[in-house]
């Protein structure tokens, strides 16, 4: 992608963009039938009829779009992002562009389409992921599951990359075109050398599609698009460019029966933090099952994650981050100009201090509970909590909201 195409100003939605916060990524697909991750085709080698086998029991029998659309704003996320179409070339939606979609074969539903109502009878963005690359199409039309090397270079590829393309282009032209009003596209693995497709004109029919949908682009460390993504680390994003960054819940992106190693509580409300005080968005990964049904461990910590939400989330999101210096309590602190928010991950018991604050208390509340705080302020610059359970009442995260005369100002003692 040349930097020519990127904006010159920022998308007039880049506001609502930046409000949204929190929302859900979707990896959903065939490869979910085998339960080893959403690359399963390219790194085992499936051959393109083995995996037009594994799509044909693809049933997603179970699949109610609106009880993810319940779970989302259960967790407190704003929008979602569904991979209309992954790595293996599989359109979630009906095409005659390509007959591996799932109108014409399993599950004979445009999926797409039942998740966009969805969304829009929730009231939550919609967001479509789309991937330029198909291992499938690759391993047919080329024999290979490379899709680094440079096409054009190759006399014998040359046509039939040319007819990839097309096709990629006329399914991206179907997803922008026959539902409406989408909030955000999700471009992912567009190819590496510039030259061998059309970018510029790729642009202009986004544009002319989605002049409102919020373009975010998955290569070359971003940059191009409305916005940037970040995947699975945080960018050092300029102020007037919103971002995102994307994680997965637990390692991997689809439904992968051996990946357990899932985030905490606590990291993901610390990547929140971090999001939220930088202005950018959190997009969190889950991975139905083949059937469209939630993992049930996923389902519990999004659940658990949107309860803390619910009760502590006003110490989050339209916050700035805030540095306590060397605090026993915890290491994150936030304020939104009126209140100072202690994030308490490590809790002292029933009477405990915090240091460096310069203002005035007039009062401290702890969101967990929603009750008042008995404190002592002493000078220097010391607030002593006291009062307080011997246990935490939330175990992931306390935080305490102390109401300051002027703007919160915290000089911790040691950076």
């Amino acid at each position: 992608m040349s930097d020519a195409r990127r904006p010159s100003t920022l998308h007039p939605r880049t506001d609502w963009f930046r409000d949204l916060g929190f929302g859900m990524f979707i990896h959903w697909g065939p490869y979910s039938v085998l339960g080893r991750g959403e690359w399963a085709i390219h790194d085992e080698r499936i051959p393109p009829e083995e995996y037009d086998e594994i799509t044909r029991r693809f049933t997603a029998s179970k699949f109610d779009a609106r009880a993810w659309v319940e779970l989302a704003k259960a967790a407190g996320m704003k929008y979602i992002v569904l991979t209309t179409c992954h790595g293996d070339g599989y359109c979630l939606f009906g095409t005659k562009a390509c007959a591996r979609n799932s109108v014409d074969m399993t599950p004979k539903r445009d999926l797409v389409r039942e998740y966009v109502e969805a969304c829009r009878e929730g009231g939550l963005g919609v967001g479509f992921y789309y991937g330029m690359t198909t291992w499938y199409e690759n391993a047919k039309r080329f024999g290979t599951f490379d899709i680094r090397s440079n096409p054009l270079e190759n006399p014998a590829r040359r046509e039939g990359w040319k007819s990839l393309m097309a096709m990629k282009y006329a399914l991206l032209r179907d997803i922008l075109s026959n539902y409406g009003p989408i909030d955000i596209l999700w471009l992912d693995d567009l190819p590496h050398v510039g030259e061998s497709y059309d970018a510029e004109g790729m642009y202009r029919m986004v544009r002319e599609f989605q002049p409102n949908c919020m373009l975010g682009e998955n290569t070359r460390g971003c940059g191009n698009g409305d916005f940037d993504i970040a995947e699975e680390r945080f960018l050092d994003s300029p102020p007037e460019r919103p971002w995102e960054l994307c994680m997965p819940i637990a390692v991997r992106w689809g439904y992968h029966r051996g990946d357990t190693d899932y985030k905490s509580i606590r990291h993901i409300l610390s990547l929140l933090r971090r999001c939220a005080s930088g202005r950018g968005n959190l997009l969190l990964n889950t991975g139905p099952y083949e059937d469209g049904r939630m993992q049930p461990e996923q389902e519990k910590i999004l659940r658990t994650v949107g309860a803390w939400l619910k009760q502590q989330g006003q110490s989050v999101f339209g916050c700035k981050s805030v540095f306590p210096g060397h605090a026993e309590w915890g290491d994150a602190a936030s304020t939104d100009g009126k209140y100072l928010y202690l994030h308490v991950d490590r809790w002292m018991g029933e009477q405990w201090a915090c240091g460096g604050l310069q203002n005035q208390v007039r009062s401290a509340t702890l969101l967990s509970t929603g009750e008042p705080v008995a404190f002592e302020q002493q000078a220097p610059n010391r607030i002593i909590f006291s009062g307080l359970p011997l246990d935490p009442p939330d175990p992931n995260c306390n935080v305490f909201a102390i109401e300051t005369e002027g703007k919160p100002d915290l000089h911790p003692w040691m950076e």
